[in-house]
């Protein structure tokens, strides 16, 4: 039985194997990379979107401090309709 031609295949295999294993870590690493990108991109959006709330919160606290009475209204205008809406048959 000769040996050699085994021999060959296996170190073949081996180098493909090596070739696959390189090509999987770049692929692994550039996914990685992209992964933080998305990241750091949605976290940025979410800290904008988090200081235009508390923007936008802090102003109608403010309005209802100035004009309590007025948002009182408004606001049981707002449960009125919803109320109708949700409770229609």
């Amino acid at each position: 039985m000769n040996i050699e031609p085994n021999k060959s295949k296996l170190n073949q295999y081996s180098s493909h194997r090596e070739e696959i294993a390189e090509q999987a870590d770049h692929v692994y690493q550039e996914a990685k990379k992209l992964g933080g990108q998305i990241y750091d991109e949605g976290r940025s959006q979410f800290d904008h979107l988090h200081g235009n709330i508390k923007e936008h919160s802090d102003k109608v606290v403010q309005k209802v401090h100035e004009s309590p009475l007025s948002a009182l209204t408004v606001a049981a205008g707002i449960g009125f309709l919803l109320g109708r809406l949700f409770l229609r048959k």
